[in-house]
């Protein structure tokens, strides 16, 4: 399960994902950029074959709007020297985008295509951050500070 096919230009990336009908349009700033996102873009398409009840204790399959929703956040968040981030499912059919560095944390859940769970945490100054977000420009500032620039 994943990628059917790839096209690239300067500016986008189209992802034919093989498990669900439709294109999915990715804008790249470069070809650096699209060799960052590429590989958490086939993780995020992989997880679109799961099975209701993957978790043995009856899960939803991840939402193709869903996992689109994430596709799109994390373009715009590896746009900046970010690590990628560990891709999970959630049990209601969202993902969860999980960074786990040495001092700091963060996770966000996509619940819609236009809202965010957030968690951040920083053990090395105290700050903490937590709510529903429905814009991404707070989650954008949340990754700068993930990785301390």
């Amino acid at each position: 399960m994943g990628v059917a096919g790839w096209g690239e230009t300067a500016a986008m990336a189209t992802v034919e994902p093989s498990i669900s009908p439709g294109t999915i349009v990715l804008e790249v700033e470069s070809e650096e950029h699209l060799k960052r996102v590429r590989p958490v873009v086939e993780s995020c398409l992989r997880l679109l074959g799961l099975r209701p009840g993957w978790d043995s204790y009856g899960a939803e399959s991840p939402r193709p709007d869903l996992v689109e929703a994430a596709l799109q956040l994390l373009v715009r968040m590896l746009k900046q020297d970010v690590p990628a981030p560990t891709v999970v499912p959630t049990n209601r059919g969202g993902l969860q985008l999980e960074w786990h560095l040495p001092t700091r944390d963060l996770e966000v859940e996509v619940v819609a295509h236009d809202r965010f769970n957030v968690i951040f945490e920083d053990q090395a100054t105290g700050e903490s951050s937590d709510g529903q977000f429905t814009d991404i420009a707070p989650i954008l500032d949340l990754v700068t500070k993930l990785v301390g620039t």
